[in-house]
């Protein structure tokens, strides 16, 4: 058998998970497991994590073109820091739901211990090999390919001249030109000396502190890279039911005379209710939340429930629980 290595300088099982959006605010994740981190203590290899991440993030966007919502770094399966980003907003234009680029390393690699009896695809074990001190981390390659798959916002190149500079996204896809022209005779353009991307795709390398999957495969320096045009998948969740307006809602007589926005903390989760008192709703609210909540608007209404009910069946799609919307 093999004893895998996590890898040959982390003490601790970090990761990041970056959340990222179209502008129709359709998510997707995508987590990174970290390895060759700097420092001897987990504060000091968690805040290298966060750092990474944040690059990262940039990175996706610049590339992408996709918004970046927020970033979470996990130690094992616990959250130890997150971080929302301003400023990376999605880009408008394009195609946004099933456009992708897809970066594939010909050859991956992964980090195992071993000994000097280690034979390829068998480890010898015994009572002597356990006590002694030869164990070692060892690379083997594995001949197979590995990727990695992010949604990008493409504009094509033919449309390009009718958006403003700043919506063209890295990531161009174009029709061959020819005279029978198929479904799927398309290319991806894109500047392969691009600084940016360089800096994304030596994050994969052997030196590098990306990993792809749960097996922290890593890509061989000597490895070939192909990027791709690819599709992304659709997503296979149902959409939410239409409510349904109650009773009480079509009344035309209603003693609430509010309808309050209240956040929580620093995240993209809001709470749409009614009430008397907006303020003193937001302090019974706020003794039941650990996250500092916000009053944001409030507004007066003849008929509070019809236009609180109104706001709810408008963003049914975003409703988390209740009354909170993402």
């Amino acid at each position: 058998m093999y004893l895998y290595a996590y890898n040959h300088t982390n003490k601790y099982d970090l990761s990041f998970v970056i959340t990222i959006y179209n502008p129709a605010h359709r998510l997707a994740k995508r987590a990174f497991y970290l390895r060759n981190l700097r420092g001897k203590t987990e504060a000091e290899q968690i805040e290298y994590a966060k750092q990474i991440m944040d690059a990262v993030a940039e990175e996706i966007y610049y590339l992408s073109g996709f918004g970046v919502d927020k970033g979470v770094v996990k130690s094992g399966a616990r959250k130890v820091s997150e971080t929302v980003y301003h400023g990376f907003e999605p880009k408008p234009g394009g195609h946004f739901f099933h456009e992708s680029a897809l970066v594939s390393f010909r050859m991956g690699c992964y980090h195992l211990w071993g000994n000097a009896q280690t034979e390829r695809g068998h480890l010898r074990i015994t009572e002597d090999s356990l006590a002694s001190e030869e164990w070692e981390i060892k690379t083997e390659v594995i001949y197979k390919k590995v990727f990695f798959q992010f949604p990008i916002v493409t504009i094509p190149e033919w449309r390009r001249s009718n958006y403003p500079p700043e919506s063209i996204t890295f990531f161009g896809i174009y029709n061959r030109t020819g005279r029978k022209r198929r479904r799927d005779d398309r290319q991806l353009a894109y500047d392969r000396n691009d600084s940016v991307l360089k800096r994304f795709l030596e994050r994969f390398r052997t030196v590098g502190n990306l990993s792809f999957g749960k097996r922290r495969y890593f890509a061989n320096d000597n490895t070939h890279i192909e990027i791709l045009e690819g599709r992304w998948p659709k997503s296979k969740a149902k959409s939410k039911r239409h409510p349904r307006k109650s009773q009480l809602a079509s009344q035309p007589v209603d003693n609430t005379d509010y309808v309050y926005l209240i956040q929580m903390g620093r995240i993209k989760i809001y709470k749409i209710g009614k009430t008397n008192d907006p303020q003193g709703r937001l302090v019974s609210l706020q003794t039941a939340s650990p996250y500092k909540l916000k009053l944001l608007h409030t507004f007066k209404a003849d008929n509070a429930s019809a236009a609180e009910e109104n706001l709810h069946e408008t963003l049914h799609n975003a409703r988390m629980e209740g009354e909170w919307f993402r």
